[in-house]
C-alpha cells in the first residue's frame, strides 16, 4: 500500500510535468506554426479485483496522462479561409493602387496633354497666318504622342511586373506542397500505432497555412493525420496534394488568353480561388484591359484627327496630311492553304491607320486575289498585287484556288504613336471650300 508521501510525491511530480508544459506553451508563444499544448492528468490506479484488499484498491496517486494538442480542424478551414480572402484582397488594392500612381491626372500627364494639343489647334484657327502658334503645336504635337508611349510603356513595364510576382508565387507554392507531402511521408511513417509527434503536426499545419495564403484550398485529413489538399472551397476539387504525392502547378501567360494555369499535365483553368495569386491574376486582368483601352483611345485620336486635318489647306496652301500614326498589320496564314504563301506587306505612315482588318482570298477562275473588308465589303483586287493605298500587299508565290489571308492588327498603338508633321507650316488650319453670300440675298 502507497504512503501519503508517496501519493504527495506523485503529485508534485505531475504537477510538475504539467507546468513543463506550460512553460513550453509559454517560450513558443510565437513559433510559427506552433499549437498549445494542454496536459491531461489521470489516476494512478491500484489493483482492482476481488482479491485485492480495499487499502489496495484506493489508488497510487496521480500521473501525467496525454499532453494533448489543441486543434480543431473546422477553426483552422475557417481561419485559412479567411486568410485567403484577405491575401487576395491584399495583393488586388496594392496592385490597383500602382496602377492608379500611374494614370491618375497630374501635371504632365496624358489628359493635359491632349488638352494642351487641342489648344494648341485652337490657337492656329485664330491666328492661321502667325507661324509662332504652328511651332508651339508642333512642340505640343510630339509630346502628345510621346506622353501616349510612355503611359503604355509604363503599364506594359507593370503588367510584366504582375505576372512576374504570379510565376514567383506560383513557385513558392510549388516549393510549399513539396514540403508538406514530405511532412504527409513522415507522419505516415511515426509511430504507426500510436499518435504521431506534435512536433510534426504543427509543421502540416504551419504549412496548410502558408499554402492558403497563396490559394484557397481544402484540406482532408487521412488515417495518419496526413494532410490531402484540393483547389477550392470543396474537397471534390482538383487534388493538389494526395499523401505524400504533391501535383505540380504551372502557370502560362498571354495577352489574348490570360494567366492559365495547369495541374501538372492535367486539368487547365484560368482563376484561383483567392489567395494572392487570386489577387494578382484579377489585378493582371484589368491591367491588360487598361493598356486595350489606351491603345484604342490612341487609335480613335490618330483616325478622328487625320480624318479631319487632310480634309484641310495648310500655310502654303497644299492639301493636309496625316497628323499621327499608330497602326500597324500583320499576315496571318491558315493552316488549311495548299502551302505557305510569300506575301509581303508595305505599309505608309499615317495613311495605314486608315485601314481595317480585311481578309483576301485568291480565285483560280479570274486568277485574282480579292480584299474584303469584315462586313464583306471588296476593298481591293490584284492579280499579284493589291495596292490599297494605305498598304500594298503582294503575293510572291503561286497560290491554289481557295488560299487566303488575313490581314490582322497588331496591337500596342499607344506605344507606336508617332506624330508625323516636321514643319508648322503643314498644319491644315484653312477650309478647303469658301463660303460666298448670293448676289439675290
Amino acid at each position: 500500500m502507497p504512503s501519503l508521501m508517496d501519493i504527495g510525491k506523485s503529485a508534485i511530480n505531475a504537477q510538475r510535468q504539467a507546468l513543463n508544459v506550460t512553460g513550453q506553451n509559454i517560450a513558443n508563444v510565437n513559433t510559427d506554426g506552433y499549437r498549445r499544448r494542454d496536459a491531461d492528468l489521470k489516476e494512478v490506479s491500484g489493483s482492482q479485483s476481488e482479491l485485492a484488499s480495499k487499502s489496495a484498491q484506493i489508488g497510487l496517486g496521480v500521473s501525467l496522462g496525454e499532453v494533448r494538442r489543441a486543434f480543431n480542424s473546422y477553426l483552422a478551414q475557417s481561419a485559412n479561409s479567411a486568410e485567403s480572402k484577405f491575401q487576395s484582397a491584399s495583393n488586388f488594392v496594392n496592385s490597383l493602387e500602382r496602377l492608379e500612381n500611374l494614370i491618375l491626372p497630374n501635371e504632365g500627364d496624358l489628359s493635359s496633354q491632349l488638352t494642351n494639343f487641342f489648344g494648341k489647334i485652337s490657337d492656329i484657327s485664330a491666328n492661321p497666318g502667325d507661324l509662332a502658334p504652328r511651332a508651339a503645336a508642333l512642340e505640343q504635337g510630339s509630346g502628345l504622342a510621346n506622353s501616349f508611349n510612355v503611359t503604355a510603356q509604363v503599364i506594359t513595364e507593370l503588367k510584366g511586373q504582375l505576372r512576374q510576382s504570379i510565376d514567383e508565387e506560383v513557385n513558392a507554392l510549388n516549393r510549399l506542397t513539396e514540403s508538406l507531402a514530405t511532412v504527409n511521408s513522415r507522419l505516415r511513417a511515426s509511430n504507426i500505432g500510436s499518435a504521431p509527434p506534435n512536433a510534426l503536426l504543427d509543421e502540416r499545419d504551419r504549412l496548410v497555412a502558408q499554402i492558403s495564403k497563396k490559394a484557397l484550398v481544402t484540406v482532408e485529413y487521412g488515417s495518419r493525420s496526413e494532410a490531402n489538399l484540393s483547389f477550392g472551397r470543396f474537397v471534390e476539387g482538383p487534388s493538389l496534394i494526395s499523401g505524400d504525392k504533391a501535383i505540380p502547378v504551372n502557370v502560362t501567360h498571354s495577352d489574348l488568353s490570360g494567366s492559365i494555369f495547369q495541374l501538372g499535365d492535367g486539368i487547365s483553368f484560368k482563376s484561383i480561388d483567392d489567395g494572392s495569386i487570386r489577387g494578382l491574376t484579377d489585378s493582371l486582368t484589368i491591367i491588360q484591359s487598361t493598356l486595350e483601352k489606351l491603345d484604342n483611345l490612341a487609335v480613335r485620336v490618330v483616325e478622328e484627327l487625320n480624318a479631319m486635318h487632310i480634309n484641310g489647306i495648310d500655310y502654303d496652301g497644299e492639301k493636309g496630311k496625316e497628323l499621327f500614326t499608330a497602326k500597324q498589320f500583320t499576315i496571318d496564314q491558315p493552316q488549311t492553304n495548299s502551302k505557305e504563301l510569300d506575301v509581303t506587306l508595305l505599309q505608309v505612315p499615317g495613311k495605314i491607320d486608315a485601314m481595317q482588318e480585311m481578309q483576301v482570298i485568291y480565285s483560280a477562275a479570274t486568277d485574282e486575289w480579292t480584299a474584303k473588308a469584315a462586313d464583306g465589303t471588296i476593298v481591293g483586287k490584284g492579280r499579284q498585287e493589291i495596292d490599297l493605298d494605305g498598304m500594298v500587299l503582294k503575293v510572291n508565290s503561286r497560290a491554289k484556288n481557295g488560299d487566303m489571308f488575313s490581314v490582322s492588327r497588331v496591337r500596342g498603338e499607344a506605344s507606336r504613336i508617332d506624330f508625323l508633321l516636321l514643319n508648322g507650316r503643314e498644319f491644315a488650319a484653312a477650309s478647303n471650300f469658301v463660303i460666298t453670300p448670293s448676289s439675290t440675298n
